[in-house]
């Protein structure tokens, strides 16, 4: 029997911000999982965007989710379910963002922090057979690292190994995101123990919220709203186009037209030409015979 499916993942944005910003220590969970750290070792972190801005409704796929101090580092988190073409130069301009934010007024630039950047993506971005992928500014030739203060990281949700294990925290983290059905999501728990079983138990909870019915109504109704407008806008360019193609055609047949009448005098002229020149040359026999006779 086929195992039934959910329309919610965690990789969708109404999903994944009920469920980081309603249980903290999930994505604390998270980001020491992905850092190789154990979570007893960060002793200071805080989410430091921690309003859900309004336009994140709107179902656009590429933002700055969520910024974060971690110890002494900055570490964001993008989640990005579809491929537009474009994110990989996003993903360094928000990390870039992040970066020259960290120095406040009167800081010298050794007090930047390392700003590390998580990317979880619903599609797959790079050449490559590996989920992972790490990304540093390196000399060419050398590989010699000029800073860790750059450091990007993308996990790639179609890559993911089949068989998990649990003692990969980080594994059974990414397997959580890209889960689409209760019964994924159920053996991912039992793997991961106890954080796991709650995140589980959290996110039944949250999809069941009216808050967050509410937010996916409102999500649905402006993706709806956006797919209504970009017909419209297809159906005026389309309408547009056929106009400029019609103010084409007809100027081509107006030039055509012009092009036969203008050949057309042509050869009227050269007609009158030959006749005037056959003409001439008719007098002229005549007027020879004419002298012959006399």
């Amino acid at each position: 029997m086929a195992e039934s499916k959910t329309s919610y993942s965690l990789i969708q944005d109404t999903v994944f911000h009920s469920f980081f910003y309603r249980r903290p220590v999930f994505l604390k969970s998270l980001v020491a999982a992905a850092l190789g750290i154990p979570m007893s070792s960060i002793k200071d972190f805080s989410i430091l965007n921690p309003e859900i801005a309004p336009p994140y409704v709107e179902d656009k796929y590429c933002r700055l989710d969520i910024s974060m101090q971690v110890n002494s580092q900055r570490v964001t988190i993008e989640v990005q379910v579809q491929n537009e073409g474009d994110f990989r130069a996003r993903s360094l301009l928000y990390w870039s963002r992040a970066f020259s934010s960290s120095l406040k007024k009167g800081q010298s630039y050794s007090e930047l922090p390392e700003v590390i950047s998580l990317n979880i993506l619903g599609f797959k971005l790079f050449e490559c057979s590996e989920h992972e992928s790490r990304f540093a500014v390196m000399e060419e030739s050398r590989h010699t690292r000029l800073s860790d203060h750059l450091q990007m990281i993308f996990y790639e949700l179609p890559k993911l190994p089949k068989r998990l294990t649990p003692d990969d925290p980080l594994g059974l983290w990414l397997a959580f995101f890209s889960a689409d059905s209760p019964a994924q999501r159920e053996r991912i728990s039992e793997l991961g123990g106890a954080i796991m079983k709650q995140a589980n138990k959290t996110f039944n909870n949250v999809i069941a919220s009216e808050k967050f019915q509410a937010l996916e109504r409102m999500r649905l109704d402006a993706s709806h709203r956006k797919a209504s407008l970009i017909k419209q806008i297809k159906a005026q360019k389309d309408e547009e186009i056929a106009r400029k193609e019609m103010v084409m055609a007809r100027e081509m047949a107006r030039k055509l037209a012009q092009k036969d009448e203008e050949m057309a005098r042509k050869e009227m002229e050269m007609a009158r030409e030959m006749a005037w020149k056959l003409a001439q040359k008719d007098e002229e026999i005549a007027k020879l015979r004419g002298l012959k006779k006399n």
